[in-house]
């Protein structure tokens, strides 16, 4: 059966440090291919933030893991931070694609991502 289909996720995540926190995941159904548009954005209480958007393609086919096709690209849209150390990075392990935000030491930030998903299965 075919499927075409749009998902949107959305979650938030504070860190108070340096180190690679997941935000949200999403999961490739079999024998699938997904284009996904990742929009970040940070806030550290009222004074610095930072932008960030990602695209990549991910394709699941059957019996075997989830593969990016090509890497993920982040300069169409340049990031745009006040703080050139915080970061969104994206992991792919089995099936699943992991979103990831990076902080900084003894510093708060909330985080707020919107994904959008376009998945297509034949």
């Amino acid at each position: 059966m075919v499927t075409k289909k749009l998902d949107i996720a959305s979650a938030t995540v504070r860190t108070t440090d340096a180190t690679v926190t997941p935000i949200t995941t999403y999961t490739i159904p079999d024998e699938s291919v997904a284009q996904i548009y990742v929009h970040v954005i940070g806030q550290q209480t009222s004074t610095n933030c930072a932008g960030f958007i990602r695209r990549f393609v991910v394709k699941q086919q059957s019996g075997g893991g989830a593969v990016l096709v090509g890497t993920v690209d982040s300069t169409i849209f340049p990031d745009k931070e006040d703080v050139s150390t915080w970061d969104v990075t994206v992991t792919l392990a089995t099936d699943v694609v992991t979103i990831n935000v990076t902080g900084v030491d003894a510093v708060t930030i909330d985080w707020f991502v919107w994904a959008q998903i376009v998945l297509y299965t034949p």
